[in-house]
């Protein structure tokens, strides 16, 4: 998958272990999440399941809009994400466990499976990293 998820990963497992943080009441939000990350919860997250995703154009569209959907506020101009807009305040977003971040990272992971079995290129995926 390549440095980028390498680097993807790091990070997730960097944040779930950080002292301090622990799993609240508050998840990320459900509506027009992908529906294989509601699927592996649902088959309580085992390491061995694999979905199918039929669309990759209509996964990548469901995919961005859910991303776009919990940003803040502060991070979107234009009506897109601007990924260089960094400094504020990221505490609502600070969600480990299983309704956390780790859905974006299972909601990408289950992309690359598919593109990689479809033999399609990774240009969005890349970006979504």
């Amino acid at each position: 998958m390549g440095e980028e998820w390498k680097n993807l990963v790091s990070s997730w497992v960097a944040f779930e272990e950080r002292p301090g943080l622990q799993a609240n009441s508050h998840s990320l939000l459900a509506t027009g999440r992908p529906k294989v990350v509601g699927l592996w919860i649902n088959h309580t997250c085992p390491t061995t399941w694999q979905p199918t995703i039929a669309d990759l154009s209509d996964y990548k569209g469901e995919f961005n809009s859910w991303w776009k959907s919990f940003q803040l506020t502060w991070r979107i101009s234009n009506n897109e994400v601007d990924k260089t807009l960094i400094q504020g305040d990221w505490d609502c977003l600070r969600i480990p466990g299983l309704n956390g971040v780790i859905s974006v990272v299972v909601a990408l992971f289950y992309w690359e499976l598919a593109l990689e079995e479809k033999l399609v290129y990774h240009d969005a995926w890349f970006t979504a990293i």
